[in-house]
């Protein structure tokens, strides 16, 4: 048997390995890229001249090319749209996740099958109704206004990821808590929310990768310069007539950089919190 399962292992040790140099390849020339001018680029993309480094490429996709805003506010409008998505979303989608889960009948199946076909539905499909609707609001150029079209699509999946977990804690633990005097709102707080807290963090470092880098919906609202998160902000990089690639790859990894680094640091929790058995251990 040992000898069977060493050609698959084999295998799937060289698909990781393609997998691995199918990312990180690219991101090795964006880097060389970001520390070149364009004549380098284009003459010797592979290689580089430690010599004449251009780290200024960073400070002026930091403080913006000419023509665009500066990084940094496409940086602080992304926090802020992301933040405030998180909050809306992820504290409605837990609290539906715990009464779909206690509730159970024929009330919770229809919204959870509800919540399944939302998913179902493209963004392209609803843009112009987001459009007007998010227009007669008021939240049209304004990633605290965006945060809130963000909120409605973080809901559906952010609860039937959560629904599980809290449907496999033991039923016991709320009829204790319930026999010590303890209501709804406590039992939820003191008992629930604990437990399921790594699942809570899973989901809300995935819904803060996904819409760290939502374009389609901001584009759509978000025209002003001054109110674009990073994806949009980061199109001003690109001239009419000129672009300096060094500087938009500088801009590209400046974006990316906050993700990687959250990703490598929660990693782990994220697997374990998108296991039920880990969420209980």
């Amino acid at each position: 048997m040992k000898l069977a399962r060493r050609p698959l292992k084999l295998i799937g040790h060289l698909l990781l390995a393609a997998w691995a140099a199918a990312v990180l390849v690219p991101l090795f020339l964006a880097v060389l890229a970001s520390l070149k001018t364009n004549t380098e680029i284009f003459a010797n993309p592979f290689g580089i001249d430690l010599a004449n480094l251009r780290w200024e490429n960073y400070a002026t996709a930091w403080n913006g090319p000419p023509g665009g805003g500066p990084l940094w506010q496409y940086v602080l409008n992304s926090v802020i749209a992301t933040a405030c998505t998180l909050l809306i979303g992820v504290t409605l989608s837990t609290a539906a996740a715990y009464g779909l889960a206690r509730a159970g009948g024929r009330t919770a199946m229809f919204v959870t099958r509800l919540f399944t076909f939302m998913l179902t539905i493209p963004v392209l499909a609803i843009l112009v109704p987001i459009f007007f609707i998010a227009g007669s609001m008021g939240l049209r150029n304004s990633p605290w206004g965006i945060s809130v079209v963000y909120a409605a699509f973080v809901i559906p999946l952010a609860t039937l990821l959560l629904r599980p977990f809290f449907a496999s804690i033991p039923a016991e633990l709320s009829e204790a808590a319930q026999l010590d005097g303890a209501g709804q709102v406590r039992t939820f707080t003191a008992i629930y929310l604990p437990l399921a807290w790594p699942a809570i963090l899973s989901v809300l470092i995935i819904e803060l990768i996904g819409f760290w880098s939502e374009f389609g919906i901001a584009i759509v609202l978000l025209t002003v310069r001054e109110s674009k998160t990073l994806p949009i902000g980061l199109l001003a990089f690109k001239g009419e007539f000129f672009t300096d690639l060094g500087v938009q790859f500088a801009g590209l990894l400046l974006a990316a950089a906050p993700l990687v680094v959250i990703y490598f640091i929660f990693s782990k929790r994220i697997m374990a919190g998108l296991s039920a058995s880990g969420m209980l251990k």
